[in-house]
């Protein structure tokens, strides 16, 4: 008996001993991962394409960055290299504050005003619902004695954006395009490269708007808005109209309104040297709310397509011009496709097609597709065609 109970004895002291370490081990496991696991939260993804993620919590967390912070990331390093190393963050989004920008003070001065609507009578000046739409105009200045402003203007929705475009180009009428600026268009924002300063400074200026936008200041020009159609149509009279069959490949504003087809343009339609005044020059536009005036629609531009040259239609009036001298001025072309120079920015195209190096006819098109989905388009945009409304 003696033997059995020493040896039952012992047995149980290493099971107590085992449970001892298991107990501690355990212990040593779950404190070791609280203190080394971050901390997870659901981000709100309403605005994400992608399925939600987990991401770490606030004060480990990955902040998205906005595309005008990336377009400052962009430039910053460059700015400090030029002797800028000095920057101010200025959000302004109030009358008081409004009155202090260096562009929309000259609004609030009426003697100015008066005398520029004498001079231009259809010069924009923003209305009360203008200002309305304006939300707010980010700055990032970058100061050393001169300066640069980069801004981005945030408006209610694409519409305001477009019609604050025009306000800002016509604005050279107030200040006689001092100083010197480079804007663009990209959904509901305005993003503008402003240089206070001397006109040594002009190479920089490009150079930064390079950095921002990717091309240069006239390729965007002509890709986001190249043409202001009040202008045109006072230009080429009125024309045979209707409206325009939505197509599933048209880029759509965000605000309620119609397409609408131009054509057959009183003025230029008597010209000898077109061949066939039908389908020598097509305009779509989307024109925003009811529509009401010919001359005086709020509208913007979806597609124009040509075979023949016309000044009226100024940046875009390609047909004759060579393709060398295109490079020249925009850079060359993201992609030859089908007989065509492609340009592309933000889903817009330009088909240029040629014969012996030279533009015979071209189309420009806003779209919902990507340059890398470009075979989704229509054959027939690469074409010509017959119809117009094509």
């Amino acid at each position: 008996m003696g033997p059995i109970l020493t040896h039952f004895k012992l047995n149980a002291s290493a099971v107590v001993f085992l449970l001892a370490v298991s107990l501690f081990s355990c212990t040593s496991k779950q404190k070791y991962t609280q203190e080394k696991e971050p901390r997870y939260e659901t981000l709100d993804t309403t605005s994400l394409q992608a399925n939600p993620i987990a991401v770490l919590a606030p004060e480990d967390s990955i902040k998205i960055k906005s595309n005008f912070e990336l377009m400052l990331a962009k430039v910053e390093d460059s700015l400090v290299v030029w002797g800028y190393p000095f920057k101010e963050d200025v959000l302004l989004s109030s009358k008081e504050s409004y009155q202090q920008h260096w562009l929309l003070k000259n609004y609030f001065n009426k003697s100015l005003i008066a005398r520029t609507k004498r001079i231009y009578p259809d010069v924009f000046i923003p209305t009360v619902a203008d200002w309305q739409k304006l939300v707010s105009i980010k700055q990032m200045i970058y100061k050393n004695g001169s300066a640069y402003v980069i801004e981005e203007w945030v408006l209610s929705n694409r519409s305001a954006a477009n019609t604050w475009m025009h306000l800002i180009a016509d604005a050279r009428h107030i200040d006689n395009t001092k100083p010197m600026r480079n804007f663009w268009v990209e959904g509901n924002k305005i993003y503008m490269v402003v240089t206070l300063g001397s006109t040594y400074q002009r190479y920089e200026h490009t150079k930064i708007f390079v950095l921002m936008a990717g091309h240069k200041p006239a390729f965007i020009k002509m890709m986001t808005n190249p043409i202001n159609i009040p202008s045109f149509k006072k230009r080429v009279g009125g024309a045979h109209s209707g409206g325009a069959k939505p197509q599933p490949y048209f880029y759509k504003p965000d605000t309620v309104g119609v397409y609408y087809h131009f054509w057959i343009f009183s003025k230029i339609k008597y010209d000898k040297t077109v061949k066939n005044h039908f389908n020598s020059l097509h305009l779509t536009t989307y024109i925003y709310g009811k529509v009401k005036d010919y001359f005086n629609a709020n509208e913007e531009l979806i597609s124009l397509k040509a075979n023949h040259s016309y000044h009226q239609i100024g940046k875009l009036n390609f047909v004759g011009q060579e393709l060398e001298e295109l490079e020249a001025m925009y850079g060359k072309p993201q992609l030859n496709y089908k007989g065509s120079s492609i340009y592309y920015y933000n889903k817009t195209f330009l088909i240029l097609h040629n014969s012996d190096q030279k533009v015979d006819w071209f189309r420009y098109i806003r779209t919902y597709t990507t340059l890398d989905d470009i075979e989704n388009l229509p054959s027939y945009l690469f074409e010509y065609g017959k119809n117009g409304d094509d």
